[in-house]
């Protein structure tokens, strides 16, 4: 954790990633539909995440269920990100912004309240830009909200009993350390991204939050954390967000947010989305947990009052 004026002028490593490209697959994956309605906004904010975006919307292109857009917010990347827009346009309903960078930030509050006002869907979805989403990931994204009630192997209900409670879908997601990363490309996840599973040690190696491995999140019944969530449209939890800097931020607010104005939590049983490994800018600030615990303390106030 670092002082403001420590954060502030924070010089980062360069990026490992930044000359490794992605192998991309697109001649089996169908165009776009511009005639499908937009049940679903998929948004993402990413700096230093080039061949790691290029994956995980070769991933959105091939979902099972198309009802969606996907928002992108360029958090001032050093690199032009336009060639990739171009490479995904004819499969994917994009919606793209650029944020120059005028201030060092590692949190992506403020690409995602940039992304708000544009979303079309019924449904929000916040999601890390590294993240491989299986082919059901945005169906559950969107669908969970609506028959959030456990049916076989697919939901656990986390928390409020209140049926009137908001709900926000988690997607568990399994984590590959830098030689899963490094060998990512030598496995066809293309057409099936199940043979992910087969990287060396992917279910015992320990490269997950906390140094659990891969087995252990499979079965695991809760995850509050926000690689990939979603809310429905007019939920507080996206409006009343407020720009952080320092890392992890937002994690903090999310729960805090959830757990104060008793939403309810739907965790699919298993995880629909692999994290890839990536430039590392775990760098907090100062004083900006206190920020985190405000913005949720306001919220809740004004929820008591309208009651």
């Amino acid at each position: 954790m670092l002082t403001s004026l420590e954060f502030t002028s924070y010089e980062i490593e360069p990026d490992p990633y930044m000359d490794i490209d992605a192998t991309i697959v697109l001649d089996t994956v169908p165009p776009r539909d511009d005639s499908l309605p937009i049940k679903l906004s998929v948004l993402t904010s990413t700096y230093h995440r080039y061949s790691q975006l290029r994956r995980s919307l070769e991933c959105l292109a091939r979902q099972s269920w198309r009802e969606f857009e996907v928002l992108i917010c360029d958090d001032g990347d050093e690199r032009d990100l336009q060639p990739i827009y171009d490479e995904f346009s004819p499969y994917l309903r994009l919606k793209t912004i650029r944020r120059n960078r005028e201030y060092f930030h590692v949190d992506p509050t403020g690409g995602f309240r940039a992304l708000l006002p544009l979303a079309e869907g019924e449904v929000i979805a916040l999601m890390q830009p590294e993240i491989m989403l299986h082919p059901e990931a945005c169906w559950t994204l969107y669908d969970g909200h609506f028959h959030p009630i456990p049916d076989g192997n697919k939901y656990w209900i986390n928390r409020s009993n209140n049926p009137d409670s908001e709900t926000w879908v988690a997607l568990k997601v399994y984590f590959m350390n830098s030689d899963m990363q490094k060998a990512i490309d030598y496995v066809d996840w293309h057409s099936d991204i199940e043979n992910l599973h087969g990287l060396p040690d992917f279910f015992l190696i320990g490269c997950g939050l906390s140094n659990r491995d891969n087995l252990f999140w499979h079965g695991a019944k809760e995850f509050p954390w926000w690689f990939v969530g979603s809310a429905k449209r007019g939920a507080g939890i996206f409006w009343d967000m407020p720009e952080f800097l320092g890392h992890a931020s937002i994690d903090f607010y999310l729960i805090g947010y959830r757990n104060v104005l008793d939403y309810a939590d739907i965790v699919p049983f298993r995880p629909l989305g692999y994290h890839q490994d990536h430039h590392r800018i775990s760098v907090g600030m100062e004083g900006e947990q206190d920020e985190v615990g405000e913005a949720v303390k306001r919220a809740h106030e004004r929820l008591v009052e309208n009651r």
